[in-house]
């Protein structure tokens, strides 16, 4: 019985999506000279895309969770000539991968 509860545990863990983040950036830019931010208007762009990932509970959960890290880093938000704008982008790509071989036989 343990067998198996181990087992279905493993195939559960190895078939739930896995979330990445791309990012860039020029390293040679030095952010920290700013101390203020807010954010920018939104943008055509947003339009007439996919409810489920551009919604007002979306946006009000990724603003927070930027708004804490800067938070953390000294950045303060205002509406008055802030230092930086800040905008954003949801890009959601379903993909399949196939693993033909067992795991344990490619490490």
């Amino acid at each position: 019985m343990r067998v198996l509860l181990i087992v279905s545990i493993l195939v559960v863990i190895s078939c739930s999506p896995q979330i990445t983040v791309h990012i860039d950036y020029d390293p040679d830019y030095d952010l920290w000279t700013y101390k203020t931010f807010d954010w920018g208007q939104k943008v055509n762009i947003e339009e007439g895309k996919n409810p489920l990932h551009y919604n007002e509970l979306n946006d009000k959960r990724i603003k927070s969770a930027v708004e804490k890290q800067l938070s953390k880093r000294s950045y303060r938000r205002t509406t008055e000539s802030p230092d930086l704008i800040l905008h954003y982008h949801i890009i959601v790509k379903d993909q399949t991968e196939l693993i033909t071989e067992p795991l344990w036989l490619l490490r």
